[in-house]
């Protein structure tokens, strides 16, 4: 094989103002109690990955190299739970251990506590000192009454939304696998993140208070296609984010909102148990869709393109899926409905790619003799060097566990992944696969350790 080179306790409302104010018949202390057979680690941790852990905990800064992000827990939980040996997860230390910074000492004179902590939301250098105020709240109470209180906060969650998803994937391998070391990461992280998708969350709750019509065009499973292509031909949205454009992000936030906004309200979910529970299976088939099929021209050299951007949206998707057992229904509702505004957000910053899972599960790869099985995709993923892949892999594995085949989306959606990336030694989309000038030229952006 060929290695890729490196590239809780009911709550009140606490997404409250983040999207729309849940129905009033529903009980605010109903949790979701979501069934699924998804499951957290292939065995309890071991020594090894917990000391791993701890010493990541200990020795590393959250970001490094001007603002990328460490991954080390994702990359190594991810190969853990895939089956990866003990050789294979001491090597991951050995990979990224010389890229990461130093944790530091917390900055002097500043005491976090819960009446000041909101006051240095954004701030990079005071990530140490929220690694100590979260360290200590775990500890005392516990993982998961610590995540709903802080991480869902209305002045929060702006930033567990923001930074291509981190902070909250981050959260989610913490609750997943009930670390206290990776959770209090995770809302350090938050912590430490500007609130940039503030904006777009703001405009959505706005505009669904003032618009409660019906649509004819309520999104759902089904009409994923049509939604996006409807999306994509938007001709408000023609000129508002170009190829030239250095921060396309926030050119979309700045200069798209009110019609994200519009689209995000046409998915109405449920708010019962099992609103919720379709509400999510439309989550992970929306973000699958946009990470696997909007990168296909059959027969361009360049296909298909895997867009860095938009994978994290779908990896995102099974963080999600471990909080929202901890949330009441209409938490959950809008916890679902803000990833889902997310997604249209970097859909349109990665230029509008057409969404065709028709033509990925008619890829070549479905044939591959070494991508058959999920153990046969499970040892390539252990091979790669990336620190994406593992999680890709993982996510669609635990997303069939869930789900079924489904006609092999999710085994297939794994083989692109792997044949690309891995087998091929190709690097991810940083270019927008969406814009027509990118498919001209060679990759500007290549893949450069991680976000």
């Amino acid at each position: 094989m060929l290695a890729t080179t490196r590239t809780a306790p009911p709550i009140k409302r606490s997404l409250q103002g983040l999207t729309a104010s849940a129905s009033k018949k529903n009980k605010l202390n109903q949790m979701t109690m979501l069934t699924s057979t998804a499951p957290t680690a292939a065995r309890p941790l071991t020594p090894l990955v917990l000391s791993l852990l701890q010493r990541n905990h200990n020795e590393h800064h959250m970001y490094f190299a001007g603002g990328l992000h460490n991954h080390f827990p994702h990359t190594l939980l991810s190969q853990f739970a895939l089956g990866a040996s003990e050789e294979r997860l001491n090597r991951e230390w050995s990979l990224e251990d010389p890229d990461l910074e130093k944790l530091g000492e917390p900055v002097q004179n500043i005491a976090m506590n819960e009446d000041n902590w909101r006051e240095f939301i954004g701030i990079r250098r005071y990530y140490p000192n929220y690694l100590k105020f979260f360290d200590e709240l775990v500890q005392r109470d516990g993982i998961i009454p610590t995540t709903v209180k802080y991480a869902f906060d209305p002045v929060l969650i702006p930033s567990v939304l923001s930074g291509l998803l981190h902070p909250l994937i981050h959260i989610g391998f913490g609750v997943e696998f009930s670390s206290p070391l990776v959770t209090a990461e995770g809302l350090a992280e938050a912590c430490t993140h500007q609130p940039k998708m503030k904006p777009v969350l703001d405009a959505t709750r706005k505009h669904l208070e003032l618009n409660q019509s019906a649509s004819h065009l309520n999104y759902n499973r089904k009409r994923i296609v049509e939604f996006f292509d409807t999306l994509r031909k938007d001709a408000r949205l023609d000129g508002m984010v170009t190829v030239d454009n250095d921060d396309k992000t926030a050119a979309t936030i700045q200069k798209c909102a009110e019609v994200i906004a519009e689209y995000a309200n046409l998915w109405k979910i449920e708010e019962t148990p099992a609103g919720i529970q379709d509400a999510l299976h439309t989550l992970f088939h929306t973000t699958t869709d946009l990470y696997a099929s909007t990168g296909l021209r059959p027969g361009h050299p360049a296909s298909p393109r895997l867009d860095f951007f938009l994978l994290h949206l779908f990896t995102a998707t099974l963080a999600t899926r471990h909080l929202l057992p901890h949330l009441t229904i209409a938490a959950s509702r809008d916890l679902l409905h803000a990833h889902f505004t997310i997604c249209l957000t970097f859909y349109i910053a990665r230029g509008r790619p057409p969404v065709q899972p028709t033509l990925l599960l008619a890829l070549p790869v479905k044939n591959s003799p070494a991508l058959k099985t999920w153990d046969q995709i499970a040892q390539y993923a252990h091979e790669s060097e990336d620190l994406h892949v593992p999680k890709v892999v993982r996510t669609l594995k635990i997303a069939e566990e869930m789900y079924g085949q489904e006609n092999d989306l999710w085994i297939q959606a794994a083989r692109v992944t792997i044949d690309k990336l891995v087998i091929k030694a190709g690097e991810w989309d940083r270019d927008g696969c969406g814009y027509e000038e990118t498919w001209g030229v060679e990759a500007e952006y290549p893949e450069r350790g991680n976000h």
